[in-house]
């Protein structure tokens, strides 16, 4: 039963995002919390893991998801869930799109695409803020209110975001040199400083 509400979930989430993994993070993220097989925790933590290995992140993501929650046998249903319909599809596309390509109604279909895949990619900007940068201190937004603002931010993130963004910006690394230095960078601070994270 689980195997194939992995498989089910996972498959609408594939059929149904456009604009690539980051798109889908805000959809798996809702699945994950709706049926509370990950906190939003775990999930953030599972995003993390899934952008520094090698692939797509919407599958290294299933991946990894259904692993955690039925093992193996639940990492091959929810990566052959999201993967079918970009399958699918594809092949029937291919198949068409020379055809259509030029239509008048192919052209506006995507022109109202690109705005949906971009505020797709604001959500899960602000789900990855919500999870890195802010500190999980109060268990709704009314209690939030009561505490100082200033320690509901976690400093090291915040220098690390700071960081990235500018090693980004000013030198154009790769994005595994700033993992990794983004990574010392904590494995060195956080047993000097505990109370940064």
């Amino acid at each position: 039963m689980i195997l194939w509400q992995l498989f089910m979930t996972f498959f609408r989430i594939g059929l149904f995002t456009f604009g690539g993994g980051y798109a889908m993070v805000p959809l798996i993220q809702r699945e994950m919390t709706s049926h509370q097989w990950l906190s939003v925790q775990q999930f953030g933590d599972i995003l993390a893991i899934s952008q520094i290995t090698p692939g797509p992140l919407a599958i290294n993501t299933a991946t990894y998801v259904g692993f955690v929650i039925a093992g193996v046998a639940g990492s091959a249903a929810a990566t052959i869930g999201v993967m079918l319909p970009s399958l699918l599809l594809i092949l029937v596309l291919t198949h068409w799109l020379d055809r259509i390509w030029h239509h008048p109604l192919t052209r506006m279909a995507f022109h109202g695409l690109r705005p949906t895949v971009v505020a797709l990619l604001a959500s899960a900007t602000w789900f990855f803020a919500q999870a890195s940068l802010i500190r999980p201190l109060a268990e709704n937004w009314l209690e939030l209110l009561k505490l100082d603002p200033l320690s509901l931010v976690s400093p090291l993130s915040l220098v690390l975001f700071a960081l990235t963004i500018f090693l980004q910006v000013r030198f154009k690394l790769s994005p595994i040199p700033v993992i990794l230095i983004c990574g010392v960078i904590t494995v060195l601070v956080l047993p000097v400083w505990p109370g940064w994270a």
